[in-house]
């Protein structure tokens, strides 16, 4: 069954209406609200064993890292091998809406490993439609740190950036620093093994 709909501009989003754990087959609840308030955090918390079981399908995890805040963390290439393309698609879908829509979501990690430009642009563009995100490291993947510094989003409340600049030309920098000179709200800057010549 054909579950891709068309998403927001040339997106191709997964249907989650049904999206269940595959290990035990409870549903994700409202899984395109976020919930949180000053009064309480987001319903997430209460299925975050859910949510981590279908994330675990392309190596990803939600970590309360502080009182009612979350971090989406990478740990590894997505196991093909035990997952459906079906399955995969859905669970970058749901990252997807993580980064865009869960203002519980404040932080971002992401391993190195090769994904399709389909995936990517669903990880790249949740990362640009967020009003939350305080802390990016995008490791290695010069593909997501490019989407980032040429877009038109400002990530208004980024705090910390950090990536590695291994293998990049010259021209990594020009953007970067426009980057840097449109934000407001950068404090750490963590570019990693820079090169002597990269100046």
């Amino acid at each position: 069954m054909n579950t891709a709909k068309e998403g927001p501009g040339d997106l191709d989003l997964a249907c989650i209406k049904h999206c269940t754990s595959t290990l035990t087959g409870a549903a994700l609840r409202c899984p395109e609200e976020c919930t949180a308030s000053d009064s309480g955090p987001c319903h997430i918390f209460a299925d975050i064993e859910v949510w981590n079981e279908y994330l675990s399908l392309i190596q990803f995890e939600l970590r309360e890292e502080a009182p009612g805040r979350l971090h989406l963390v990478s740990f590894g290439p997505e196991n093909l091998e035990t997952s459906t393309l079906e399955q995969i698609h859905r669970a970058f879908t749901l990252a997807f809406i993580l980064l865009k829509n869960h203002t519980c979501v404040v932080a971002f990690h992401m391993g190195f490993w090769s994904i399709n430009s389909r995936h990517r642009k669903l990880i790249s563009r949740g990362i640009q439609g967020s009003s939350a995100l305080k802390s990016i490291n995008v490791g290695r993947n010069k593909w997501l740190m490019d989407d980032i510094l040429t877009s038109e989003s400002s990530l208004t409340v980024l705090e910390e950036l950090r990536c590695y600049a291994l293998d990049r030309p010259r021209g990594f920098f020009r953007p970067l620093c426009s980057f840097l000179a449109k934000s407001t709200s950068i404090k750490t800057l963590d570019v990693m093994n820079v090169a002597v010549d990269a100046f």
